[in-house]
């Protein structure tokens, strides 16, 4: 007897552990079903209805747009495309001056004084022929077009509202300020004016100004846009000893001069590769959700601010400082923009 009751006893034993393995694991496979209802984790099946292709378009700040979004899964979507802005003209003025250091005047009675420069146009008109003017219009024209990737993220039940991350990459020239054609003739007598200045009022072998122009010319100074003051020391080597001189000190004044087409233009340029940061939000409309519309809103961030070159070599974002005019205020502007501001509403459609 007792051999059988050892013989039962771990049988029994090994029944109970079984039974209580029974009861604790329907209690784990419970709760676990609760959590997974909970979380809505989807099955492969469901994962496989969201791996869609949508054809969209853009407007918006980069301009028009269009891209291919690949719906990996219900909380990513992967983009690709491109942006192009379409050309338009803003007109900004400089004016020109003849000597660094031209002030507007006024006479006893409170009527303002021709200036140098105007003093000078009768002269130049004749040897031009056409009226000289002061004022210098300049056509300001974007020149700005990227390819783009980007990675949305929708972290929220509603599936709707998401938080983007990629780049835009482009050329590095984005915009171009040039005179307009109708101030070619001005931009000339500049040019001419310096050439005689330089040459001590001769004109051509054998031919000189009167000497009233002559005595004019020699104390007025050199003619040009007076854009602003240097920052800092611009430096340039000499080419028979090979030693560094200042050729511009610190706070004198920077004259622009037509270059030898008898143009003035200016290029801003960025950084090629553009990483961008921000969030937007998609609906999908109708029965069959076919159609849909959405907005970014982010940044584009181009690597500080842009440098901003003229035709003689001058960076005017960080060469020059106390810019007059417009173009002051354009530049102004532009050295506190480290990121381009991007809003772009979008419409897709859904491929497949």
């Amino acid at each position: 007897m007792k051999s059988k009751y050892l013989i039962l006893t771990p049988l029994f034993s090994v029944m109970a552990m079984g039974t209580t393995y029974g009861q604790n694991n329907s209690v784990y496979m419970s709760e676990n079903s609760e959590i997974e209802n909970q979380i809505k984790i989807p099955s492969k099946k469901s994962l496989k209805e969201f791996r869609h292709l949508d054809l969209e378009v853009s407007g918006g700040s980069t301009g028009i747009g269009v891209e291919l979004d690949f719906v990996a899964n219900p909380w990513v979507t992967v983009r690709a495309g491109a942006t192009y802005m379409p050309k338009f003209h803003k007109t900004i003025h400089c004016k020109a001056q003849i000597g660094e250091d031209e002030k507007t005047t006024y006479d006893e009675d409170g009527q303002r004084l021709p200036t140098r420069f105007e003093k000078m146009a009768d002269l130049l008109e004749d040897f031009i022929g056409t009226p000289v003017d002061a004022v210098v219009a300049m056509d300001a024209t974007p020149s700005f077009y990227n390819a783009k990737f980007l990675v949305d993220v929708y972290p929220f039940k509603n599936e709707h509202w998401h938080f983007t991350g990629g780049f835009y990459y482009g050329k590095s020239h984005v915009a171009t300020a040039i005179n307009k054609g109708s101030e070619l003739p001005s931009l000339m007598a500049i040019n001419l004016y310096n050439r005689m200045y330089d040459n001590g009022g001769e004109i051509t072998d054998g031919f000189s100004l009167p000497p009233e122009y002559l005595r004019r010319l020699l104390t007025y100074g050199r003619a040009g846009i007076h854009v602003g003051n240097y920052t800092h020391d611009i430096m340039a080597v000499d080419s028979e000893t090979g030693e560094e001189y200042i050729l511009h000190a610190k706070g004198d004044p920077y004259m622009m001069v037509p270059n030898a087409d008898n143009l003035v233009f200016a290029k801003a340029y960025v950084n090629k590769f553009r990483p961008y940061f921000g969030f937007g939000y998609t609906s999908l409309l109708g029965k069959h959700q076919k159609w849909g519309i959405g907005f970014d809103l982010g940044g584009m961030f181009w690597g500080g601010a842009p440098k901003l070159i003229d035709h003689s070599g001058v960076d005017l974002m960080y060469d020059v400082e106390d810019i007059k005019g417009n173009v002051g205020d354009y530049v102004r502007l532009a050295r506190h923009i480290k990121a381009f501001p991007v809003l772009e509403l979008r419409i897709k459609r859904r491929l497949f």
